[in-house]
Order: C-alpha cells, then sequence, then structure tokens
C-alpha cells in the first residue's frame, strides 16, 4: 500500500559533500519559500522517496525544478536527482533545500495547514507571488458617479440682464456658425469634386477619340473557359465604367478602389517594366510577384506623396498651363492594362498632353540636374548633348511610354521636383517607334 506524508518529516541524513555556499544558498530558498509541495513516499511502512518543487529564483514564472531523494530504512539519502543543469554532481543547492527543509520544518498537526483542494498550482503561485504590479482599476476602483440629468433652461423666463442668459446666448451663436461653416465646407467640397470629375470625365472623352485613331497591338490567345468567363466579369469595361471608375479614383492611392483595380491588372508604374526586363525570371514567378505585391511604405515614397501637390503647382507656374487631376485609367480595347495619371495638361481648356510628377528625396537638398558641370543628380537622367534625355533602360521610360499607350497621347512630359531654387527638370517624352 502506498502512503504519502506531506508533512511531520523525520530527520534524514547524509554523506553528500556539498561546497561551502551551497548549504547556505540552500537554506535561503527554504526561507524564501521556494521549496513547495513535499511529499515524502512509503510503501509497507517504510519510506523510500522524499520529493519537492524548487522555484526558480532567476525566473520565478518559469516552471519549478523537481528535486528528489532516495532514502533507504535508515533514512540515509542513497541517490539525489534534480531537474537543473548544475545537478550532474548531485550537489545542487536545491537538494541542500530539500535536506534542510526536511530536517529543520515545524512538526504540526494537519489542521494548522490550508486546504489543498482546490488550491492554485505552483506555477501560478509563483506568479502572483512575484507579479510585477497591478492594474490601475485595482489600485484605483471606480468611485459611484451620481446620475445627474441636465435641466433644460427656458431662456425666456430668465431675467434681463442675466449672466446664465448671456452665456446660453453665445453657445447658441456659436452653435449656429459652427454648423453653417461646416455645411458651407461641405457644399464647397461637393462642388470641386464634381468639377473634378466633370474634367475627369471630359479628358477621358478626349482619350477615346485618340485611341480610336492608334494602333492596338494584339494578339490571339487560346485560355480556358474559367479565364473568359473571369476576363468577362471582373476585367472588361464598358466605356461608361471606365469613366465612372475614373471619376471615382481621383484621390489614386488614398482610395480602396483604386488598389482594387490595379490588383487584376497590368499597371503601367511597375507591372509592365518587370515584364520588360524578366530575364531569369520564370513567368509563375512573375505573376506570383504580380498578385501578391505588398503597398511600399519607405520615406521616399512619403517624402514624394506629401511633395507631389509642389511639384504640379511649380509645374504649371513654369509653364503657364492647367493640369487637371484623373484617377485610374483602364484601356477601352484593352481592359487588363491601366495606368495612373499624375496629370492632364490642358492650355485654354484644351488637352494637349499628359504629365509624371517625380519628387525623388535625393534631390530634397540640391538641384535635379548640375547644367553647368552637365551632371545629373538621379540615376534616370542623362545628357546627350546639351539635352537632358530619359534613360530608356529605366522604369520612368516605360511608365511614359505605357501611359501614352493607354490614353493615346503623343506627348507626356516627366516633371523631376526640387524645392531649391531653379532646381526642377522637365523632359519630354513621345511614344516609341
Amino acid at each position: 500500500m502506498e502512503i504519502v506524508i506531506t508533512t511531520g518529516f523525520q530527520k534524514v541524513t547524509h554523506e553528500i559533500l556539498f561546497q561551502p555556499e551551497t548549504i547556505p544558498k540552500g537554506k535561503q530558498l527554504v526561507n524564501a519559500g521556494h521549496v513547495c509541495d513535499v511529499k515524502e513516499c512509503r510503501r509497507n511502512n517504510q519510506s523510500y522517496l522524499i520529493e519537492a518543487q524548487v522555484i526558480r529564483q532567476t525566473s520565478v514564472s518559469s516552471q519549478p525544478y523537481r528535486t528528489k531523494l532516495n532514502i533507504d530504512a535508515d533514512r540515509k539519502v542513497t541517490l539525489v536527482s534534480c531537474t537543473c543543469v548544475y545537478n550532474k554532481s548531485g550537489k545542487c543547492k536545491h537538494i541542500a533545500a530539500l535536506i534542510h527543509y526536511i530536517n529543520n520544518e515545524e512538526s504540526l498537526s494537519k489542521t494548522d495547514f490550508e486546504q489543498q483542494w482546490g488550491k492554485p498550482t505552483t506555477h501560478q503561485l509563483t506568479k502572483e507571488k512575484y507579479s510585477k504590479g497591478k492594474y490601475f482599476c485595482d489600485m484605483f476602483p471606480p468611485t459611484n458617479k451620481f446620475n445627474v440629468k441636465p435641466v433644460e433652461v427656458n431662456m425666456t423666463e430668465l431675467p434681463d440682464p442675466s449672466p446664465l442668459k448671456t452665456i446660453l446666448l453665445e453657445i447658441k451663436k456659436d452653435k449656429n456658425q459652427k454648423a453653417i461653416q461646416s455645411l458651407m465646407d461641405f457644399m464647397l467640397t461637393e462642388v470641386e469634386r464634381n468639377l473634378q470629375k466633370e474634367d475627369c470625365a471630359s479628358c477621358l472623352n478626349t482619350f477615346f477619340t485618340l485611341c480610336d485613331n492608334c494602333m492596338v497591338y494584339m494578339k490571339e490567345q487560346q485560355v480556358q473557359e474559367y479565364a473568359k468567363n473571369f476576363y468577362c466579369a471582373s476585367i472588361l469595361l464598358t466605356r461608361k465604367e471606365i469613366v465612372q471608375l475614373c471619376c471615382d479614383t481621383l484621390e489614386q492611392s488614398k482610395c480602396d478602389k483604386w488598389f482594387q483595380a490595379r490588383s487584376i491588372r497590368l499597371s503601367a508604374s511597375t507591372n509592365i517594366h518587370s515584364i520588360k526586363i524578366r530575364n531569369k525570371k520564370t513567368i509563375e514567378k512573375l505573376v506570383s510577384e504580380m498578385l501578391e505585391s505588398k503597398k511600399v511604405d519607405t520615406p521616399g515614397t512619403r517624402y514624394g506623396i506629401k511633395h507631389e501637390v509642389d511639384a504640379m503647382t511649380e509645374y504649371e507656374n513654369m509653364f503657364k498651363v492647367n493640369v487637371k487631376k484623373v484617377g485610374l485609367l483602364v484601356c477601352e480595347k484593352q481592359p487588363w492594362l491601366c495606368a495612373s495619371l499624375d496629370g492632364v495638361v490642358t492650355i485654354s481648356g484644351c488637352v494637349k498632353k499628359i504629365v509624371e510628377f517625380k519628387c525623388p528625396i535625393t534631390c530634397e537638398k540640391m538641384p535635379v540636374v548640375d547644367f553647368e558641370n552637365k551632371k545629373c543628380n538621379v540615376k534616370y537622367l542623362v545628357f546627350e548633348g546639351n539635352e537632358v534625355r530619359l534613360k530608356t533602360s529605366v522604369q520612368y521610360y516605360t511608365q511614359c511610354q505605357t501611359q501614352m499607350y493607354v490614353s493615346g497621347m503623343k506627348e507626356c512630359d516627366l516633371f523631376i521636383y526640387s524645392p531649391v531654387k531653379n532646381g526642377c527638370c522637365c523632359t519630354c517624352n513621345c511614344p516609341k517607334k
């Protein structure tokens, strides 16, 4: 019959040669209450094992060490074990702590101890004992708040003059002014948005006319039925739907609809150039990168977005033109292709060309081009004689070419902005022959 004793232990003897500092450390563990769940096992009225859990000093929330003493009939320790790393020698402080606990335990009756059933585990006790603080709600419990209901005051019943009446009149006046201002701001914003949509629709009508007279690069391709159904349901758009999408995405990257429409199409900004320069990449890998593209958020992109309006204003002032905003433009004849134009250049209301703005953070404190020394401070520009040209091998060249193809325009300005005085640079690009 197996019997487990948890109190009233008899002393044990041992011949373990502990290090001089080990025994004091074991006593400290006992005094700190780190020795717990001590049990002595008996079989046939003969004790043979004493085991306990010793809480770690370095990590009290971790699993405690399991320490065991095997004893003989004379209560002499014959074998020891501990789950700590140091116990390979059998002389760790946890063994010393358990021996000290057994030999110095106070003899108390069972009723002197707290109940054991329903008691939290050792792991829970150590976490509570060594918790690093309390919640504010425990330290500062909420106070009972009085439920005070406001009383409506009829200003006509107040005497005149009255401080309260004066205050209430001013509050009412202030509320009315704020309501009127809010309404005016809303109306002006709506008017401006509607005007932008009208300008956008007008620009697209010009694009449609130009594209009708442009050559389209086509190639027949056999596709499976499910791909054809997806193309007809999600990719193919009518002219009216193209205009609506472009007007709804005037804010471009600030608009969720802009991201959704681009995610299922090839865009002029990155996808086309990735296809152009594909060398070692497989088609599968290229498609995977396009479908799993992530939103880029770097200091450079944030700087570009911040100064795009400044670039547009500088461009309008330099060339005495107006720039109209448009959203995402889907190619009518090849709706799997799209482009996000930064602006449409108009003179006296007529569409003349398109413009792409770039705001490199590297030119924040220097001009884009040093004409005196014939030096370009951006990698994608190069001098050809006395003129600055856009390199045909770079992504921005592909982007401008694709934008002209989608819009049907014959000219696209690339305007590189720098806040430095006379630091901007503009290059004119025409469709590649």
